[in-house]
């Protein structure tokens, strides 16, 4: 059978796969390898927490930020838990935030070594000893200062754009969440089972991204990408946005559905695209926001979703999932706005793993 110029060449010649890739595609087995590891045999969370507990307060930077931000909304749906995320470096510098006795203060770093958390984290010891850390390094500050370590066993991310470790982070947290549902005697069963479902599910996201690199080919044409999402998923269309724009150094912003038509929707008078996440709890609310930008502005329209029905938008691509579940669509969507993010670079022929003017603290 006669081959092609490219096939004959790709044997000599392979594709080189960069670190990134290689760390999107381990993350089912990353979340399978904690499940593993922080419920024993008899299906019990083996993580610890004080024994007063009233409130949570996450504290973060960077994508770890983000991190906190989607876990402070589903700490307050799931287990019913007053949760606030902040910035590590407001937290360190501002005075006013008090420091509280029934409060657990979780610090999430994936290197355990950046400077505003450990600021952070040194105020807080002054007057508590409540404090949580989630990071990926065992040997870190962050690790050894902190009352009760939780790690994410990501394994070395050596792309400097974190992939890899914030989905550890983002599931042991959710473990996090049931562990605090059982200390407040809640039913954790449908929680739990969902969980242990989601690496199944990346698998399932994984098998065929043909799609995804279409979209992100066209996204490659434009210099302003708006990313929409409500609720937890403001905060993930906010990682989103930074994963993009780390990458490809495309100018990417986030902002929640709602508030964009506030004076945000001028940025649509450049030539632009908008990345939307629509979710059953605001399927009406976010198609008819997106229908008056279609009519008002005609960008380029992708759409993540779980609700049955996109086509009334007449989106110029869409992914749709069947799972009607928060917890599914959240994962899932991290995953496909990393490969997102992987794929506009490569079509821009940016350096994947060593993105200009970035560097990783500890890999």
């Amino acid at each position: 059978m006669k081959r092609s110029i490219s096939e004959i060449l790709s044997k000599f010649f392979p594709k080189k796969v960069s670190e990134m890739e290689k760390e999107i595609f381990s993350q089912p087995a990353i979340l399978s390898d904690l499940l593993q590891r922080y419920i024993d045999g008899e299906g019990h969370i083996q993580i610890p927490l004080p024994s007063s507990l009233n409130r949570v307060v996450l504290i973060a930077s960077g994508s770890s930020y983000n991190c906190a931000a989607i876990i402070s909304y589903l700490m307050r749906e799931y287990a019913h838990i007053s949760t606030q995320s902040l910035y590590a470096s407001e937290f360190a510098q501002i005075p006013s935030y008090d420091v509280e006795k029934d409060t657990l203060y979780v610090f999430i770093s994936q290197s355990g070594e950046t400077t505003d958390t450990l600021m952070a984290l040194e105020r807080v010891k002054k007057a508590s000893d409540k404090t949580m850390c989630i990071t990926n390094n065992q040997t870190s500050k962050l690790f050894d200062r902190s009352d009760y370590k939780l790690l994410t066993f990501a394994g070395e991310e050596k792309s400097i754009a974190a992939t890899k470790s914030l989905s550890a982070q983002l599931f042991v947290l959710c473990l996090l969440i049931a562990k605090i549902m059982h200390f407040k005697n809640m039913d954790t069963s449908s929680f739990m089972e969902d969980l242990k479902n989601i690496p199944n599910l990346l698998n399932e996201t994984l098998k065929d991204i043909s799609y995804i690199k279409k979209a992100a080919q066209r996204l490659a044409w434009y210099n302003n990408i708006s990313l929409l999402g409500s609720g937890c998923f403001y905060p993930l269309a906010k990682e989103g946005a930074l994963k993009i724009r780390e990458v490809s150094y495309l100018n990417t912003n986030a902002y929640p559905t709602g508030e964009f038509l506030h004076g945000h929707v001028a940025a649509l008078n450049k030539r632009t695209a908008v990345v939307a996440i629509l979710s059953q709890f605001n399927r009406d609310f976010g198609v008819n926001i997106l229908k008056k930008i279609q009519k008002d502005y005609s960008p380029l329209l992708f759409i993540i979703s779980d609700i049955p029905n996109t086509d009334e938008l007449n989106p110029d691509f869409s992914i749709k999932f069947s799972y009607e579940n928060d917890l599914f669509l959240l994962f899932s969507t991290l995953l496909i706005l990393q490969l997102t993010s992987l794929e506009t670079g490569i079509k821009l022929k940016r350096n994947i793993d060593k993105p200009s003017g970035l560097n990783k603290v500890v890999r």
